[in-house]
């Protein structure tokens, strides 16, 4: 069963990384990139640019071509903070997170490429190019649809094979790894073309519970270069190697198993030792299937949220029919949005720290009101929208804690945003602290609808929400927050009155202590 939960986690992870460096040819063939790359606004085409280095991390510049004006360079288009060598920026700098310039180095050959494959009928350009000791660079290209008229405008971009290879995809990998594996179960690795790892550890198991799947690193479909491959570009084979991992007790429990089935004289207690163990194992599936199914539901529901917020908001600023002050609320509007998926996936990384090894705290001296003003201001918009009061009492001679800054702020956007979501007609939230002898004690004070007195001693427990509650919510937060008050050496105290609201008390230990 291990063993082919391996096979299934290697493919799951090659299909996943062939899908996700494709995404950005797909996208550059879809109506709502053409209509952004090809409007005559130099700032929809900016915006349009945006995205697609947002969503693509692994795009270092674009460019857009007007094959009317073949002697015309194209314009180009670069990540401020990965602005290739070889291009030139303009002076003016634009609002939007993109670097506008010229590349004349490499662009006359791209140029000749193109025109040739638009001659030969072809809809798509794919080419690797370098220029002396810069990086090599792979691209596509391929005609963009610009109005009735069908304006001939040509659309690509490039990516820095080094970069990505080296620091893309090795990050990609383990975090798919992490989802698709379910822990630490399961090992994952990366090789290149040479069989040389690129991330993951090198597995010492038997050779027959080894899985490799190929997948062939390409920014592009392959299939549009099947038949006729350009010069000087390879599609390298990399594999995803899995293997699954044995712990010494596991190994132990399986030779004492094998020891028992020897003695024939213990066959009856040992057949009805695992009688009664399959039973209990079966019980706590049945009910861990149920809290997952819970989970998944709240999860998913959680996510497609912001997510169809975001996508409404986009939809309208790409409208081209807003003003500089519905743009501006757009933009707070969305930011809010991407801030609550943000917290949804923290909350989910940080459920997933059970077991994974690899994360660690760093501990430093944090000031309390610093933390607790960020996360304030990150609720900003919410609180102001939905009429809250907030009060905050934090002494200024507040001694700083030993704490994980992230880890710190986590905790506490999710007592913020629990009171926020279970607010009711309650519309009053304190926050306040007091300094004793060896700790700090933060309260987060709310007039919501308050927890039931049966379910106060469950709120912590991972997937668990209220029965009566019709707020929807991944039963993640409060045991988020009691898990990092507990590796910070603290402890969590929750009183609440249903009807009243609820106060949550975190102690934790000052910097000095």
């Amino acid at each position: 069963m291990a063993t082919r939960r391996a096979d299934e986690t290697a493919t799951l992870v090659a299909t996943a990384l062939e899908r996700d460096i494709r995404g950005a040819h797909v996208a550059l063939g879809t109506a709502t990139v053409h209509q952004g790359l090809g409007s005559n606004d130099e700032a929809d085409r900016l915006m349009a640019l945006a995205g697609l280095f947002a969503r693509f991390p692994y795009i270092d510049s674009a460019f857009i071509w007007s094959t009317r004006l073949p002697m015309v360079p194209p314009n180009w288009y670069a990540r401020p903070e990965r602005r290739p060598a070889w291009m030139t920026p303009n002076a003016e700098q634009t609002r939007f997170p993109v670097t506008v310039g010229r590349a004349d180095i490499i662009a006359p050959a791209l140029q000749r490429q193109i025109s040739r494959d638009l001659q030969q009928g072809r809809r798509t350009t794919v080419f690797a190019t370098q220029s002396g000791a810069s990086p090599r660079y792979e691209g596509v290209a391929v005609p963009i649809d610009h109005g009735e008229d069908m304006a001939p405008l040509v659309a690509g971009f490039l990516v820095d094979t080094t970069w990505a290879r080296s620091v893309y995809l090795s990050d990609l990998v383990t975090q798919v790894a992490r989802i698709v594996s379910r822990g630490d179960d399961i090992g994952v690795a990366l090789r290149d073309e040479h069989d040389v790892p690129v991330a993951g550890g090198v597995f010492s198991d038997a050779p027959q519970t080894v899985r490799r799947r190929p997948f062939t690193v390409a920014f592009f479909d392959p299939s549009v270069i099947a038949l006729d491959p350009p010069r000087g570009l390879d599609v390298p084979l990399w594999h995803v190697v899995t293997a699954p991992r044995f712990d010494p007790a596991m190994d132990a429990a399986a030779r004492g198993g094998r020891r028992t089935l020897r003695l024939a004289s213990l066959m009856g207690v040992a057949l009805c030792t695992a009688l009664f163990v399959s039973w209990r194992a079966l019980r706590a599936a049945e009910s861990f299937a149920a809290l997952r199914a819970d989970f998944v539901s709240a999860v998913t529901h959680e996510l497609k949220t912001p997510l169809t917020n975001l996508q409404a908001i986009c939809a309208s600023l790409a409208s081209s029919r807003t003003t500089i002050d519905a743009v501006q609320e757009y933009g707070a509007m969305g930011l809010g949005e991407a801030r609550r998926l943000s917290r949804l996936v923290d909350n989910l990384l940080e459920a997933s720290r059970v077991t994974d090894i690899t994360s660690v705290y760093q501990f430093t001296s944090v000031p309390l009101a610093a933390v607790v003003d960020r996360s304030v201001g990150e609720f900003a918009p919410v609180l102001t929208r939905d009429g809250f009061t907030v009060t905050l009492t934090l002494p200024e001679d507040l001694p700083p804690v030993r704490a994980d800054a992230t880890a710190l702020g986590l905790m506490l956007n999710n007592l913020i945003d629990n009171a926020i979501r279970y607010a009711g007609d309650g519309r009053e939230i304190a926050i306040s602290a007091s300094a004793h002898r060896h700790s700090v004690t933060l309260v987060v004070r709310d007039t919501g609808v308050g927890i039931p007195d049966e379910d106060l001693a469950r709120v912590t427990h991972r997937f668990f929400r209220g029965r009566r509650l019709s707020v929807e919510g991944s039963g993640l937060g409060l045991t988020i927050v009691e898990r990092i008050a507990r590796d910070h050496g603290g402890r969590l105290l929750i009183h609440s009155t249903v009807g009243t609201g609820t106060t949550v008390s975190v102690t934790l230990p000052t910097a000095t202590a």
